[in-house]
């Protein structure tokens, strides 16, 4: 062995000394004839064949390689990653970074053959070590690039794979269990996974990613567990699920959550995460016993793929431009919506339109309270149990001498009267939020606050931004109909102007659904929204800028309805009449938009 080794060397050493010359020499500019020129200033030109086509296809050849293995890497990390602690954040820039470097060099290099192998090390090595290392926290059945499984998949001659165990049916589906140690966690997934109705659990969470549902209430009964799936803000009913199956799939819910299977009377609240290869989501559960038995609730909480500025969440620019007027001057800027219906989003996209470089902007937060931080706010945090330790940190806040004052729970810690006082004495800006049923409604819960004066109050606020959302309709589904002149009338638009306006899908009356013999056909689902007519929401937004008769109204008659009649007056839009401009536009429908007004 030891004299074929000397002899391998040797061999490789000679032919690198016959090979290195002639690559070399292969880079010099080849001899050519010059025609001569009337112009001396002509550019002289070779007579080409400078690329090699076979090195290009041999590079081609690596490329779809590395490609295809680190795609394999990329997919298996999302199915695995979780398991093997082996994640695609580590794993996938281990799988790029090699290959990056190793082909400039190939292409930079002039001693292509000696440079090709290392491109080829760079595209399959990792890929190898990622295979090596996941391999060793798989059972066998699992593992890849294995002799057993290079056999199966080059001849398909192996033996057939083991039949799957009844957890492993159905959709790539992973979840990971909530625990006091990582020993705890491992164990209740293992016996959730024991559980006859996991596979149900998988399909129902497969079904309801593949239907964007948010939330996820199932509702126990004594002749069937209800299902019910909160989509774009609208609850939709699905087909009950079995007892038999229904029962003893909340009882793995459970188990995954690190709650109690056992009480089904008290309120429980617990957690898990669950993966499939394109998402990834926090599930979020409660559960309390009602009198038919027991209902849990499931909010799929994912990450945020970035903030929306104002214009994204659905706001006009010219209601976006008297907006950002409010934002710039001493007074106060209140956000308000409804629970759910987009706050933080709202919110920090309000304050993104301020201008938080030239003005020194600090934050005032609850110690509890984890909002996402914006820009350029100095974020303090302070107890809201305690009035009196919030209003000294007030006090050692506004010796900076701040521009401005971010305050986004004015029901805690009794901040905001003093505030107030800071607006009309320094001349501050101030921004708050507060949940209400409109924009009236907010200036009256702020006017309610403890040591709030209401004549301070109307005498510092600039303006209320108040919001709802509505359902988009589905561009891939949505059907044209023509409005009649009555309902052009009551929208408010002149009778020919609008043409056209947009519904959800509608399906065609039974005695249409037939094919060309008279048999019944089943009603086509569009793909993109699942026969729902509506995918994703979008904002319509109201901005009452307060006036001198707003002021007075809301200091003589702290009324709802004198507030709202006085605004009106003042010449700002409500949300019907701004909603309706989505309408005309084929965003929403008008069903949908009377829908979100009444509530």
């Amino acid at each position: 062995m030891r004299q074929l080794g000397k002899i391998l060397v040797g061999a490789g050493s000679l032919a690198a000394v016959l090979l290195i010359p002639s690559l070399v020499s292969a880079q010099d500019w080849p001899e050519y004839f010059v025609e001569p020129s009337a112009d001396e200033h002509d550019l002289l030109r070779g007579p080409g064949h400078y690329l090699s086509i076979l090195k290009l296809v041999l590079i081609i050849i690596a490329l779809l390689i590395w490609v295809r293995m680190a795609d394999w890497v990329h997919r298996d990390t999302l199915l695995f990653g979780e398991r093997t602690k082996m994640p695609g954040e580590i794993w996938n820039p281990i799988t790029v970074f090699p290959f990056f470097v190793a082909f400039l060099l190939t292409i930079s290099f002039p001693m292509f053959w000696l440079s090709y192998p290392l491109l080829l090390a760079a595209a399959i090595t990792p890929p190898i070590i990622y295979s090596m290392q996941r391999n060793a926290k798989l059972p066998a059945e699992e593992r890849v690039l294995t002799s057993a499984h290079m056999k199966r998949v080059a001849t398909r001659s192996g033996p057939p794979p083991r039949a799957p165990l009844p957890q492993d049916i159905g959709p790539q589906v992973e979840f990971k269990a909530s625990g006091s140690s990582p020993q705890d966690s491992q164990a209740r997934l293992i016996m959730a996974r024991q559980n006859p109705a996991f596979p149900s659990l998988k399909a129902l969470f497969d079904d309801a990613l593949t239907r964007r549902a948010e939330s996820i209430l199932l509702d126990q009964g004594m002749a069937q567990v209800g299902v019910r799936y909160h989509v774009d803000g609208v609850w939709h009913e699905l087909p009950p699920m079995d007892p038999a199956m229904g029962d003893p799939a909340m009882h793995a819910l459970k188990t995954l959550a690190s709650m109690n299977p056992m009480d089904k009377r008290s309120k429980q609240s617990g957690s898990f995460q669950i993966a499939t290869i394109e998402r990834k989501a926090k599930v979020e559960l409660t559960s309390q016993g009602v009198a038919s038995g027991e209902r849990m609730l499931l909010k799929l909480v994912f990450d945020r793929k970035g903030r929306m500025n104002l214009h994204q969440l659905g706001m006009l620019p010219a209601m976006e431009k008297r907006l950002k007027s409010h934002l710039n001057q001493p007074g106060l800027v209140v956000v308000s919506c409804m629970p759910g219906d987009g706050m933080t989003s709202t919110w920090n996209a309000t304050l993104e339109g301020a201008d938080r470089v030239v003005r020194d902007f600090v934050g005032l937060w609850p110690e509890t309270h984890h909002d996402t931080n914006v820009e350029n706010i100095d974020r303090n945090a302070y107890d809201p149990k305690d009035a009196k330790k919030a209003g000294e940190t007030l006090r050692t806040l506004m010796l900076k001498q701040p521009e401005a004052v971010i305050l986004p729970e004015p029901q805690l810690g009794d901040l905001l009267a003093p505030l107030l006082k800071e607006i009309v004495d320094e001349k501050r800006f101030v921004a708050t939020r507060i949940a209400a049923k409109s924009s009236a409604e907010a200036i009256l819960r702020l006017s309610a606050l403890p040591g709030v004066d209401r004549a301070v109050l109307s005498k510092t606020l600039s303006c209320v931004v108040y919001s709802r959302l509505v359902r988009r309709l589905c561009d891939g589904c949505k059907q044209p109909f023509q409005p009649s002149p009555a309902l052009l009338q009551k929208l408010g638009v002149k009778p020919g102007t609008v043409e056209v306006l947009f519904k959800e899908y509608q399906p065609p009356p039974p005695e249409e659904l037939v094919d060309e013999k008279g048999r019944p056909i089943e009603v086509p689902i569009c793909p993109t929204c699942g026969g729902l007519g509506y995918v994703g929401r979008i904002a319509i937004f109201e901005l009452m800028e307060i006036n001198d008769a707003l002021r007075s109204t809301i200091t003589n008659q702290p009324k709802l309805e004198a507030i709202q009649q006085a605004s009106r007056r003042s010449g700002n839009l409500g949300l019907q009449e701004e909603g309706i401009q989505l309408v005309l536009a084929g965003v929403t429908s008008l069903p949908e938009l009377q829908r979100v007004l009444k509530a």
